[in-house]
């Protein structure tokens, strides 16, 4: 299926950042990855939910890459026909990858 949007649209990134808290959200039909966290630090989400397409494939709902750490994922609700949560630590710079990621309730 062709993505109206084109290849490679992100919803949300949160690329280097820190003390990101995404809260009481509602996300619908995002395109691709909808939240993609980089290299970052102290980065959450209470109270999300995402409803991503029913027909459209690589729509990860949160992709986790490169050197982030302290990052929590709570009291949300997820839909999407690829990943929930993908895990992509360490990066082509040598980072040393992720570190303490909680899931709860999600």
């Amino acid at each position: 299926m062709i993505d109206p949007h084109g290849t490679g649209v992100r919803g949300y990134v949160v690329n280097n950042s820190r003390n990101i808290t995404f809260q009481g959200l509602l996300l619908l039909r995002s395109a691709y990855w909808t939240v993609h966290v980089i290299d970052s630090e102290n980065f959450s989400t209470h109270n999300i939910k995402i409803v991503n397409r029913k027909q459209q494939y690589h729509d990860d709902v949160y992709d986790l890459s490169g050197s982030s750490k302290h990052i929590s994922l709570e009291d949300g609700f997820a839909m999407s026909m690829d990943d929930g949560l993908a895990l992509y630590g360490g990066s082509r710079t040598g980072s040393s990858g992720l570190e303490d990621i909680v899931v709860k309730d999600l």
